[in-house]
């Protein structure tokens, strides 16, 4: 029986691709010193405005890896050894 394994990418910001004049010029206007008093959780909301408005995202992709040999253990081993070494 064949093993197909299902992997998803979670987009991303493309950062290359940021409209940086844009993105600073909207959080100089929303998060600049005219707002002393913002408090946190508005200032992350806002902030995510601005790169949401931004900075494209990469898509959403699901990936499909027909490996027959490919399974749980070899999954494992993969997680392992990308783990930083520990002493």
């Amino acid at each position: 029986m064949e093993s197909i394994q299902i992997s998803s990418a979670i987009p991303s910001w493309k950062l290359s691709k940021t409209d940086w004049p844009s993105f600073s010029n909207d959080a100089s206007k929303q998060l600049g010193c005219s707002n002393p008093g913002i408090s946190l959780d508005k200032f992350s909301e806002k902030l995510l405005t601005i790169a949401k408005n931004n900075i494209p995202k990469s898509k959403f992709s699901v990936r499909k890896n027909n490996t027959v040999w490919f399974n749980d253990t070899c999954k494992e081993a993969i997680n392992k050894r990308k783990k930083p070494c520990t002493k």
